[in-house]
């Protein structure tokens, strides 16, 4: 057991999001966390205290970028602010000290990678940056209003598909529906575990 904490009941946890099948980084390159640069990684904290876990970290002089979509309830309610990820936020760090600081921070449960590979697994930019790029800040929300998914008129076939670009590129999944929206639910392997997530259609192609 490595000193960042537990981590690989992260990959059984039903609500993870999904992005070291398609590049356990940490694994394959143990060398670049030697090598002084920033790289982010998966943090797993106490449901329902995300908030405490990212203001806490920042105050330790780290960036943080804490995943939360805002979804329409119908004209009369608010709109409901949730975390895409549940349990979940992401934390650049680059030296071994500094992932042991995150994995003592208060109501963090682990960091993924740590356990099976003894070192943190690191996640490529491109997955957070596109995080980042669809909430328009790295505080911001990601929009699953109406207005968002306005419709396109390019249908996708349901059945197996690939993404083509965003956080989930060159990942593949089944799209179930296609009801002509500007994005669509496809369910693919998340951190080890099924998950349906909402991506723009124009990342999404069709098998075959």
């Amino acid at each position: 057991m490595s000193g960042y904490g537990q981590s690989d009941r992260i990959g059984r946890v039903s609500n993870s999001p999904a992005f070291v099948r398609a590049s356990p980084i940490g694994a394959a390159n143990p060398g670049a966390f030697a090598s002084g640069a920033a790289h982010w990684v998966c943090v797993h904290h106490r449901p329902g205290l995300g908030s405490q876990v990212k203001f806490a970290l920042r105050r330790d002089g780290l960036d943080v970028h804490w995943p939360r979509e805002e979804v329409s309830q119908g004209r009369k309610k608010d709109p409901l602010i949730r975390p895409l990820f549940p349990g979940y936020l992401f934390a650049m760090a680059s030296t071994p000290r500094e992932w042991s600081q995150v994995a003592s921070c208060p109501n963090v449960l682990g960091i993924l990678g740590s356990r099976t590979f003894g070192r943190p697994t690191l996640i490529p930019d491109r997955i957070v940056e596109q995080l980042i790029e669809e909430a328009g800040s790295i505080d911001g929300l990601i929009d699953r209003s109406p207005e968002a998914r306005a419709a396109s008129p390019r249908r996708i076939a349901p059945g197996p598909v690939w993404f083509d670009g965003g956080a989930f590129d060159r990942l593949k999944g089944i799209l179930e529906t296609d009801d002509g929206k500007a994005f669509v639910e496809v369910l693919t392997e998340v951190f080890g575990a099924q998950r349906k997530v909402m991506v723009p259609r124009e990342q999404v192609r069709a098998e075959g």
